[in-house]
């Protein structure tokens, strides 16, 4: 009986696995490129298509280059409340991020 258990959670596991989408640690990497994270959650997120997926979020950071605070007003070093959107496209090798827009 508990092989049986085993099996079904094992298919389960691997039913869940490829219906993955990206997660909030794939977006604060991509992030990091540009800011330097405090605070990051998810608001959001939807499936634009198959291949495509947009997590909404918000974080608290401080703006480390110089083309995103002249984007924005901002200075570098700003500490700043942000929200956005990141696009991601799905891959062979997984979920990479392609787009992010801030406010």
């Amino acid at each position: 009986m508990r092989k049986a258990y085993f099996t079904l959670f094992l298919g389960l596991m691997l039913v869940s696995g490829c219906s993955s989408i990206p997660n909030i640690n794939q977006a604060r990497e991509f992030l990091k490129q540009d800011f330097e994270i405090y605070d990051l959650k998810k608001t959001n997120g939807v499936e634009i298509n198959p291949n495509s997926y947009e997590i909404t979020f918000t974080s608290s950071v401080k703006v480390l280059k110089s083309d995103i605070a002249r984007m924005h007003e901002w200075k570098i070093g700003d500490k700043r409340t942000v929200s956005g959107v990141i696009v991601f496209q799905k891959t062979e090798k997984g979920w990479i991020p392609i787009k992010k827009i801030v406010n």
